[in-house]
Order: C-alpha cells, then structure tokens, then sequence
C-alpha cells in the first residue's frame, strides 16, 4: 500500500509540473491577421472572396483568385473590389498591375472601389497581371 502511494504521489508530481510548464510553441507563434477582399464582376454578378495576409506583401491576384467566380477560363475579370466580414482598423490593400497602375485601393474607412476607374459604367479588368498587398 506504502508503495501505491509513493507511485500515485510521483505520478501527480509529474503531470503537475508538466502542466505547470509555459507552453513555448504557443508564445512564439504570432497570429496572422487577415482581412477578407471580394472581386466581383458587376457585369455578370460574379464573385470571388479571398481572406488575404496583412503585411504578407504583393501577391498575384491569379493565384488568389483562381477557381472563383471571377475566374473566366483562367483569367481573373472583375470590375470592383470590396472588404467583406470583419474589417480590421487602420486595414488597407492596393490592386496594382506590373506596370506599376493602381486598379483601386480600399480601406477600413473606403471599403469598396472600383476598378476601371468609372463609377457609372462595370467594365471588368484583366487582373491576372495584377497583385493584391494588404497592410495593417
């Protein structure tokens, strides 16, 4: 009995001191804010929602954008740009072609644009030279 004892204690002692232990995985890993943009084609009324990395620099919108709505035949057409969901404050994204011209910006106080530049007419953008950059 003496010696159930002495194996019961050590085993409490244990997992004790294990538990107590600071997980270390747990604090060093940052939690990657995201903000979800949506890329709509006014004329058909297709979209497409990509939850993007803040701070993650320039991606190609291609390789976000593929396989959804605004995907036609592999090429990413879409006439406005919007946040969706939560909208982080002081969140940001620019739609910047290779050519260095900005399709649009949004942010958490403009929170939709257009993309070909005229408000009163959808005209859908090639965007597949196109990146995405959101920052915080």
């Amino acid at each position: 009995m003496k010696s159930f004892a002495t194996i019961a204690l050590t085993i409490l002692v244990a997992a004790t001191t294990i538990s107590a232990r600071p997980n270390t995985m747990e604090r060093r890993q940052t939690a990657v804010q995201k903000v979800s943009v949506q890329l709509t084609n006014d004329r058909t009324g297709s979209s497409g929602v990509f939850n993007a990395a803040l701070n993650n620099g320039a991606v190609p919108i291609v390789d976000l954008f593929l396989g959804t709505g605004v995907d036609f035949g592999g090429v990413v057409l879409a006439s406005s740009a919007q946040f969706v969901g939560t909208i982080l404050p002081g969140a940001a994204c620019v739609i910047k072609g290779n050519d260095g011209r900005v399709f649009g910006d949004i942010n958490d106080r403009k929170t939709f644009t257009d993309l070909d530049g005229d408000a009163g007419i959808a005209i859908p953008q090639n965007l597949n030279d196109a990146t995405l950059e959101c920052q915080l």
